[in-house]
This record gives structure tokens, sequence and C-alpha cells, in this order.
């Protein structure tokens, strides 16, 4: 036989065609100065051109419906064998059905002749409109909501989005290249994943980048941050920031030790903390070895005070219906995440009650 080298720890041996017949006993000898150890042997056959390999049919292959699949080879008297994902070789008689995502396998036979093997995946996911619906871990979707792009890490391809209902990562180099604000387009598949307890999506397929005009993404106030922030773009206002000294990627907010790290490596001018002042910090919410709550910084501005207007209890910079409805739950015993009682106190009372609500829907109502 002649030798032909390939990747370090792996040799590849072509038997020569006078010595290629049914009942041969090949013996494969190993001759070295080293310690060779062989740990696996593939014995495989070439495809030879005298069959065609076959060619795999479906309307479509991404449904959330079943997904009808035929096979046909060019070959006259060929027959075809196809494999669903790892399966045993089943003859193909005829169309048949899929009903779950997996890939389908066939190759070609005519005689003692043997086509390469082609292959097709197949996607079946369930239709989901919103990022926060109810997902199974390892299952594949198809979002049909419209999400958008709240941040791209252009250095390790993650890509988190967020919609009126949640925000989520696209884990890996698999959406294109994006902007803040970008807008995506329905239709897109990918698997449900939960991977150190950090909810994303992977395996993405269609992301693309709708037609539409980028949208303008404010970041989500908070005061400080749990694990039930995961992947949200946030920002944490009037704080304090303290540097690690041993490790200059990481900073603390003063008030409650959160780390805020510089994960996407933004330039040291760019998160230059000074004593004394305080900082209005944005990034990305996400969990670090399965714990531990970090923020990664996207941006930093330097803290200026707000002159907050009366009834604006969620800071947004408006006075409206979501200020009423903050108010109520508040009044109600339900303090809302995003609340400030400094500016509940509407009529000018020591209480927080119906009388303030009424007060508020009459600022929203009438501008007074």
């Amino acid at each position: 036989s002649t030798e032909t080298t390939g990747a370090k720890g792996t040799n590849t041996y072509e038997i020569d065609a006078d010595y290629q017949a049914a009942g041969n006993v090949y013996k494969l000898m190993v001759t070295s100065a080293h310690n060779t150890q062989i740990s696996k042997i593939f014995i495989y056959k070439k495809a030879n051109v005298g069959v065609e390999k076959p060619a795999i049919h479906a309307e479509e292959e991404t449904s959330f419906n079943p997904i009808q699949i035929s096979i046909t080879c060019a070959t006259e008297g060929a027959q075809v064998y196809y494999m669903i994902d790892e399966g045993e070789a089943t003859l193909y008689e005829g169309p048949f059905t899929i009903d779950a995502s997996c890939k389908v396998s066939a190759y070609s036979v005519l005689g003692e002749q043997t086509s390469t093997t082609v292959s097709a995946n197949y996607i079946l996911g369930t239709e989901i409109n919103n990022i926060a619906d109810e997902k199974t871990v390892d299952n594949f979707y198809i979002y049909n909501g419209e999400a958008v792009v709240t941040y791209q890490d252009k250095n390790n391809g993650n890509t988190w989005i967020r919609d009126n209902s949640g925000s989520i990562v696209i884990y890996g180099y698999y959406v294109p290249t994006m902007e803040q604000g970008d807008v995506i387009e329905a239709g897109w598949t990918a698997k449900y994943a939960i991977y150190k307890n950090v909810p994303e999506f992977t395996n993405p397929n269609g992301v693309t980048k709708s037609e539409d005009d980028p949208v303008t993404v404010e970041p989500l106030v908070r005061e400080t941050l749990t694990e039930a922030n995961v992947n949200e773009y946030v920002v944490l206002k009037g704080i304090s920031v303290l540097a690690d000294t041993a490790n200059t990627k990481k900073f603390y907010n003063a008030a409650d030790s959160l780390i805020l790290y510089n994960q996407f490596n933004l330039a040291d001018s760019l998160v230059n903390f000074e004593e004394g002042k305080l900082y209005d910090v944005e990034g990305i919410s996400y969990i670090f070895n399965e714990t531990t709550v970090e923020l990664y910084i996207t941006k930093v501005t330097e803290h200026v005070a707000a002159e907050w207007q009366v009834g604006d209890v969620n800071h947004d910079g408006f006075v409206n219906v979501g200020d009423v409805t903050a108010l109520i739950q508040f009044v109600l015993g339900n303090t809302p995440e995003v609340f400030f009682v400094e500016q509940a106190q509407i009529n000018g009372d020591t209480d927080y009650n119906v009388a303030d609500v009424t007060a508020l829907i009459q600022i929203v109502l009438n501008g007074n």
C-alpha cells in the first residue's frame, strides 16, 4: 500500500487497486521508533463513479409541521438506503414523513458499487412569538416575533436581543454583523439551551437583519442585578465604582460589590473610573460560572443628577400611564421592580394611597 500522512497522529493507507477484492485479509503493520499506539481503525470503500449519489428532496428544511422526504437517484436500477440521524440503514421504498428534527442521510448501491453518502438537516420547531414563551431545553423553535439587537460582541460573536417580553443571547458566530437597534426578520430558528444558568439560543439559522429602520434601544434602569436580569441590557445609575488592583478588567459597584467586568475589552480610556465620582454604567447582565451575577460593561458616562418630575416613579423621564400602573402596584403593597418613592408623593400629604393615584391620573390626563 501507499501511505498518506494526514493530521498529526492520523495516517491514511490506500490499498492498491490490484488487491481490492472481496475476501481479502489485510494486516496493518506499524514500525516506529516511538511508542506508537493504535486507538481506532476505520475501513471504508471509496466511492465509485459508476453509481450516482442520491438526492434528498423536501418542500422545506424548516417547519413546525411534519416534513415529507423523498429520495431519488439518477442511476437506473440503483437501490437507495437512508438513515435517520445515526440509525440503521433502511432500503428506500417511497416517500416518508419525519415529525422531529433530525439529519437524513442516504447512499446508492448498484451491484458492488456504492456512492458517497449525502445528508440534509431538517428542523421541526415549535412556533413562538415571544422570547419569554415557554421553552424546553434542546428543542428547536421558530421565532416569529419582533426582536431587536441590544448588543453584539464582535470578538466572540454572541448577540443579545430583546422583545417586549424579555431578553436572551444568540450564542456563537452564526449571526451576521449587526448593530444595536437593528430589527431581526421574523422566521429564524434556533435550539434553546441553558448553559451554566444562562438561557441562550444555539444553532441559529436564518437570522437576518430586517429592512425596517433601526430603533432606539434604551437600557433598562436597574438599582441592582440578580439572576432574574440575565441577558438584559441595563444601566446602573449614579454608582460609585471601585477598581480591582489585581485584575484591571474587573471593577466593583461600591454599594453592593457587584462585579463590573470589561468582558468586551473596551479601551482603558472608556472604563477609567475616578474616586469620588458617580457613574452611569451600561452593559449586559450575565451569570458567570453558574452563580456570580456580573455586568459586562458596554458604556460608561459620568453621572448627572436628574431633576425628576413629581409622578415619574419609574424614572424614565416621562409621566405617563406606566407611572400610574407602578404607583397602583405600590399602593396595593406590590412594589414594582423599578420604583422611586420620592416621586410617588403626588398630593402633598405624608401617605401613599388612592388619593396619590387619583392625582397622578389627573396629571397624565390634564398635565397638572
